[in-house]
């Protein structure tokens, strides 16, 4: 809930307003948020309207603000104030191990890659390696549970890189799921991917035959009914925590996977099979969450 917003005037120059100064009258003019991403100095322009409560006024957005926004206080852009968007003193791999103990393990804390080096102000080569530098050393450290990477994967952009790697290729979600469904994932592909149950009556219809009585979970892509494509198929090889909180998610959630993913025929690259995880590399949350 942001207290100040720009209004776009009708030559188009802009001023930053406060939500006092808004009034039944001039409450339907034109206002953008106006937050800025600290990192890339990008503006949001997404549409703001104001909500003139008596106890807390505010402007609300009226869709998502952009990766980074400072004005964005939704839960996941609240969690990754306290994360390093980098990624640079971990791996996807170490990040799958943190999330993939078994139950009864513990959290032992998080393992340090073996090539990773901290962060200083003094090892800065550029002003952009300075800016990263001084946020890292303040507050930033790395997702210690999956609920934390989701934020981190959904809140920044596909083209993005996280651990040097892209962002579309650690999570499949709305923005990129049509050209997954199309092209398949790679062969041991590190991904979080986001799902939804599956009712009986359509895995017959499905899912392949060779597939259907192998014992584990079959979902699909948390998308596929926006669309009528044939949707991600997923087989999920899990423990009984994790079947327990994959089929006692309530209707509706989004189901978010972390695992290590394999094509299972290249006749099928929308058929995908993981290997075993555990109740760590499973997240439930609702679709509020998951919003960019």
């Amino acid at each position: 809930m942001s207290k100040t917003a720009l209004r776009v005037l009708s030559d188009g120059t802009k001023e930053m307003v406060n939500i006092e100064e808004i009034n039944q009258m001039n409450r339907f003019d034109h206002f953008i948020c106006g937050g800025e991403n600290p990192h890339t100095r990008q503006i949001c322009e997404v549409e703001v309207t104001p909500v003139l409560r008596r106890d807390a006024p505010h402007f609300r957005a009226i869709k998502a603000h952009i990766p980074g926004c400072l004005n964005d206080e939704s839960e996941a852009a609240t969690i990754i104030q306290h994360l390093d968007i980098t990624g640079r003193t971990t791996t996807i791999g170490a990040l799958l191990t943190i999330c993939g103990r078994g139950e009864h393990e513990g959290n032992k804390g998080e393992p340090r890659h073996r090539d990773a080096k901290p962060v200083s102000g003094g090892e800065t080569e550029d002003v952009e390696d300075e800016v990263h530098a001084r946020r890292i050393l303040r507050k930033a450290r790395n997702p210690r549970n999956l609920k934390e990477l989701c934020a981190l994967l959904v809140k920044s952009d596909l083209n993005d890189l996280y651990t040097n790697v892209p962002i579309g290729d650690i999570i499949v979600d709305h923005r990129n799921v049509h050209e997954y469904r199309q092209k398949g994932l790679r062969d041991g592909q590190m991904a979080v991917i986001l799902c939804s149950r599956i009712g009986r009556e359509y895995i017959d219809e499905l899912a392949p035959a060779d597939r259907k009585n192998k014992g584990g979970v079959i979902l699909k892509d948390a998308y596929s009914y926006e669309d009528r494509e044939n949707p991600l198929l997923l087989f999920i090889d899990g423990s009984k925590a994790v079947k327990s909180k994959i089929f006692g998610a309530p209707k509706g959630n989004i189901i978010a996977i972390f695992g290590r993913w394999h094509p299972i025929s290249p006749d099928t690259p929308n058929v995908c099979v993981c290997d075993h995880i555990y109740e760590g590399q499973v997240f439930v949350a609702t679709k509020d969450f998951f919003a960019q």
